[in-house]
């Protein structure tokens, strides 16, 4: 039995790694569909992506050398391609090295993705390289390498000065793309609550999936329960504006329509509340649902809060303690939180800092905004360049 060395399995590369769109597959001429099965096929098929995608069909087929269409509307080449045998009967295309199937769907709308990408414009700069000069002392004269000498430090100017704007323009296309994702993070958790106190006590979960379930009915019940004399009134006594304000109603509705999910994969037993229960996340419809939802949580003996992205905590938790421990001195009379809004598109993303004093209604006060940072910007940043940042933002 050999022992020698064996070479390690490397990665498959993927289409899209390779270079390998769909229109430069070329694909298996099987088995044709009967002609009087054609319009079966398609009227029972989905063809709502043809509206757009339709016009790369040709180019789809285009490697495919066996296959010559001859139609020019969408409809009628598929038709042409069941008949031909390009197309089997669930509309999928069989790849000739392999015999992978892919449907039509996915071969069209990655084409079509694929030619958008490259129809875009592109921002890449032009760099002219500084080619060396080969000279020979021997028979160069001084006056000669001078010269040469002079032309090519003229050359590595030019080039160092297209290298400085080459960056330029890459830092501020890389900075427009971090800003415009540091947004998105926040625009998705803009839906989600972040629940917990949910009383699991008797709810049987052999997974996460219906540890949220349970957690579902148990918000609904517990809905029910507070708003029982809403939930028993006889609809025949109620009127329409009583429809309309109905705690009960709006808020079974509220959970009907959202989607909750556990952040652990049991529910544990917490000892100052005395019952098992779960963190949940709880993704609304709508931001208003979520606002009526904050609202009445602890009505409904729950806590919730903003759902936060992970990536930016650390950034807000520290922007905060700088602000406790540096402006207020740590002073327990003043209360201090920070949060993130979404104002306008063209302003940036802050972490505003509020205070108030502490168990009084006042009203929480604007006291520091910090500009919030892409992660990735963050993370390449000292311990001093953070916090001079911070302070920044804090004076």
């Amino acid at each position: 039995m050999s022992t020698g060395p064996t070479t390690p399995d490397r990665p498959k590369r993927t289409r899209s790694i390779a270079g390998l769109t769909p229109d430069k597959m070329e694909y298996k001429i099987c088995k044709t569909v009967d002609e009087n099965h054609v319009e079966a096929v398609i009227k029972g098929a989905n063809l709502e992506y043809i509206n757009s995608a339709g016009k790369y069909l040709p180019q789809l087929f285009s490697s495919t050398e066996e296959l010559t269409l001859v139609n020019k509307d969408p409809t009628e080449i598929i038709k042409e391609l069941l008949n031909k045998g390009a197309l089997d009967k669930d509309l999928c295309l069989t790849e000739k090295e392999g015999d992978r199937k892919t449907s039509l769907k996915d071969a069209l709308l990655n084409l079509k993705s694929s030619e958008e990408l490259n129809a875009q414009p592109k921002f890449t700069p032009t760099i002219t390289p500084v080619e060396p000069v080969k000279t020979d002392p021997n028979s160069d004269s001084v006056k000669s390498l001078s010269e040469i000498f002079e032309k090519w430090v003229d050359k590595d100017a030019k080039f160092m000065n297209q290298v400085m704007e080459a960056n330029v323009t890459n830092s501020v296309r890389i900075s427009a793309n971090e800003v415009a994702m540091l947004r998105k993070h926040f625009e998705d958790e803009q839906h989600k609550l972040y629940v917990t106190k949910t009383n699991m006590t008797g709810v049987n979960a052999k997974n996460g999936w219906d540890l949220a379930q349970g957690a579902k009915q148990v918000i609904t019940k517990k809905i029910t329960e507070v708003y029982r004399d809403e939930a028993d009134k006889p609809l025949s006594t109620c009127k329409v504006e009583d429809l309309a304000t109905s705690a009960y109603l709006r808020l079974t509705r509220i959970m009907s329509s959202s989607k909750v999910d556990a952040m652990a994969r049991a529910a544990k037993h917490d000892d100052k509340l005395g019952y098992l229960t779960v963190p949940l996340t709880i993704n609304f419809g709508t931001l208003e649902d979520k606002n009526v939802f904050k609202e009445k949580a602890r009505d409904l003996g729950l806590n919730s809060k903003d759902s936060f992205p992970k990536a930016y905590a650390k950034q807000r938790d520290l922007s905060l303690n700088y602000f406790k421990n540096s402006v207020i001195f740590n002073n327990k009379s003043i209360w201090a939180k920070a949060d993130v809004r979404l104002g306008r598109p063209e302003d940036p993303l802050c972490i505003t800092i509020q205070t108030k004093k502490a168990d009084t209604p006042d009203r929480w006060e604007n006291k520091a905004r910090i500009q919030l940072l892409p992660s990735s910007t963050w993370g390449r940043m000292t311990q001093d360049q953070k916090e001079a940042h911070i302070k920044k933002g804090c004076d």
